[in-house]
């Protein structure tokens, strides 16, 4: 079976996979209804089992014929052998949290997604549900900011919005800063984040108490403490900032 669009043929398997029992049934299941509906595909009944296989073709297959002829109950015995049962689903729900790196338009969508799976909840144990859900600098922000009875789901969540943003750009600020601290001589950064000492380069201790100082032998590796390169000493670097003459003689 194809589709055409735009003199352009595209086959019904480019757009919807086979589904075989396991991934998200009702996502699946959504989306096979949305291409049969862009395409006016009526008779679902027929439809829907084109595109099952293995376990989910056999719930199909048990079926009475009376029953393959109702769309309502063929997609009813495919969301009870399916879908995550409302324990599960109530698991995963207290579970959720804003993952690192995910926008809250997803997860708000996952987990509105469980919790049609748990039960019927109105939109401010949503909502609830949702600010539990976010890191707690967020949440906290969201707290002190946020009258959340008062607010509906959809300023919630743009709040959420502004907030994760804010985050992002503090992020990226700070990395910046520490990059020029680093550059224009600010000292040199251990692999742990910390100050290193100039002497040796272990940190957890400054150059003047390095336990490995040789005191200014042939060997010794000095660096310059001004911008932390070695080859020479403070005095002589070009970054240091020297007053005035005049002001010296004040």
């Amino acid at each position: 079976m194809s589709a055409h669009a735009s003199g352009i043929s595209v086959k019904f398997a480019d757009l919807i996979r086979q589904y075989d029992g396991t991934g998200d049934f009702l996502e699946w299941l959504e989306k096979l209804e949305l291409v049969a509906a862009l395409q006016n595909v009526a008779d679902l009944e027929k439809f829907l089992p084109l595109f099952l296989s293995s376990g989910a073709f056999a719930v199909y297959k048990s079926l009475t014929d009376v029953a393959k002829k109702d769309y309502r109950a063929v997609k009813a015995a495919l969301t009870k052998a399916f879908s995550a049962s409302p324990l599960k689903a109530y698991e995963q729900l207290v579970s959720r949290r804003l993952a690192i790196g995910e926008s809250v338009d997803v997860y708000l969508a996952d987990l509105t997604r469980l919790a049609k799976l748990v039960a019927k909840v109105d939109e401010d144990w949503l909502k609830c549900a949702f600010v539990f859900g976010l890191p707690e600098e967020m949440k906290s922000q969201m707290h002190v900011a946020c009258s959340l009875m008062a607010m509906s789901l959809a300023e919630v969540v743009e709040k959420a919005r502004s907030l994760e943003a804010s985050r992002e750009a503090c992020c990226v600020v700070a990395a910046k800063e520490t990059s020029h601290r680093v550059e224009r001589g600010g000292g040199r950064v251990s692999g742990r984040g910390n100050r290193a000492c100039y002497n040796c380069g272990e940190d957890g201790h400054v150059s003047r108490l390095c336990p490995n100082r040789k005191g200014g032998g042939a060997g010794e590796v000095r660096f310059c403490y001004v911008c932390g390169a070695s080859g020479h000493m403070a005095a002589a670097c070009s970054l240091r900032k020297t007053a005035p003459s005049s002001a010296k003689n004040e």
